[in-house]
């Protein structure tokens, strides 16, 4: 189909140019389908000769030959060929054709226009926070049309300086900064930029980073929120201030200490002047029972075995006075035993008092509490146990 195609337009261009002239009355012709061609365009060449014969065609800049080709023509005697112009110089050229003896040629000429296309702007924004005052440090593959702008809300002060491959904008004041850098390059670029935002402190960056670029023109913005440093102490202030509050700490524990030393010498003392005392009673009144009991026995005016049991009638008319002495007898024993019985349980409750504040207050070891208050019972038992028993 292209071969038909390509016949056709030859057809078309034989007529078109030998219109005026005589079939065949010149054995070689050649011609072009425009006079005019902008470099890259397609340049049609196309004419008659003999039939079924190489037709050697030229394109010539000067005597330079630029391109070639050597089309056959078909059994009419037409032939077509074709050039690509692109990257050819501007200039006339001259087309010629060949077979054996005959010549032909014809011209054409060669335009550039350029046509400047529309160059986009790659734009990027960042925000970043920062003490006052900030540097930003912005660098960039080299260029020498960068154009670096800053816009703070107020009427803060900064200063920039750069050079093609780097620019550095310094903020002095608390503010909010529209930090822009505009790059463009004669053509596309491949490659990346990078950048950091220092706080006034120092040390390390607020926010650092870096970003790959692929084409002509770019536009960094930097949204910087300048704030107040922070004030912190120094070491030799945090210094002071430890020692200060452990030496107050110390203080206050020593003096707990000493309070507490104090609370537990007065109740030491306590403890010990009360089991003294718990004991010094018990004994007392041990004491107390039993020699008011060896009292009683030891009395001549009240035989105990006289009156173990009711006395008999006596005679002489005397069993009144008799029982009257047996009744007051009995009467005296049981307020004696019932004395005693009192004064044993006042005794116990003292001993059983002494240990178990002897327990609670006096530093004596965990194991020998169980034995401390069992002891206690044991005593109380048998002072109550004697007073209730002992004749």
């Amino acid at each position: 189909m292209i071969k038909l195609a390509y016949s056709a337009l030859a057809a078309v261009l034989v007529a078109t140019l030998l219109s005026s002239q005589l079939a065949y009355a010149q054995p070689l012709t050649v011609a072009t389908d425009r006079s005019t061609y902008t470099v890259g365009d397609k340049v049609m060449v196309a004419g008659s000769a003999p039939a079924n014969a190489l037709v050697d065609v030229q394109i010539l800049l000067g005597n330079l030959t630029v391109a070639r080709d050597a089309p056959r023509s078909d059994g009419g005697g037409r032939y077509l060929t074709s050039f690509n112009t692109a990257g050819w110089k501007v200039g006339n050229y001259t087309v010629v054709a060949s077979v054996e003896q005959f010549k032909a040629s014809a011209a054409f000429k060669l335009v550039s226009i350029e046509v400047e296309k529309p160059k986009t702007t790659q734009t990027y924004l960042f925000t970043y926070s920062a003490s006052a005052p900030a540097k930003i440090n912005f660098f960039f593959p080299y260029t020498t049309d960068v154009k670096p702008s800053v816009k703070p809300m107020g009427t803060s002060l900064y200063r920039v300086s750069y050079s093609p491959t780097a620019v550095a904008v310094e903020l002095q004041d608390v503010d909010i900064y529209q930090v822009s850098f505009n790059i463009t390059y004669p053509s596309s670029v491949v490659g990346k930029v990078s950048w950091a935002v220092f706080s006034g402190s120092g040390g390390a960056p607020s926010g650092a980073d870096e970003f790959p670029i692929n084409g002509t023109s770019f536009q960094f913005t930097f949204r910087v929120i300048l704030q107040l440093a922070p004030q912190y102490p120094s070491e030799e202030e945090i210094a002071k201030t430890v020692v200060a509050h452990l030496g107050g700490e110390l203080q206050q524990q020593r003096e707990s200490l000493l309070k507490i030393a104090e609370e537990l010498k007065v109740d030491r003392a306590n403890a010990y002047t009360f089991s003294i005392a718990a004991f010094a009673a018990s004994s007392a009144i041990f004491i107390y029972i039993v020699k008011a009991y060896s009292r009683e026995s030891g009395a001549s005016y009240i035989p105990p075995l006289e009156f173990e049991k009711k006395p008999s009638k006596p005679e002489g008319g005397g069993e009144k006075t008799a029982n009257s002495k047996y009744a007051a007898y009995k009467a005296k024993m049981r307020r004696r035993r019932l004395a005693r019985l009192l004064y044993a349980s006042a005794a116990a409750v003292a001993v059983f008092s002494a240990a178990l504040f002897a327990v609670e207050r006096i530093p004596i070891p965990q194991i020998a509490h169980a034995a401390v208050l069992i002891s206690s019972v044991v005593v109380a038992a048998l002072i109550v146990v004697l007073a209730a028993f002992w004749r």
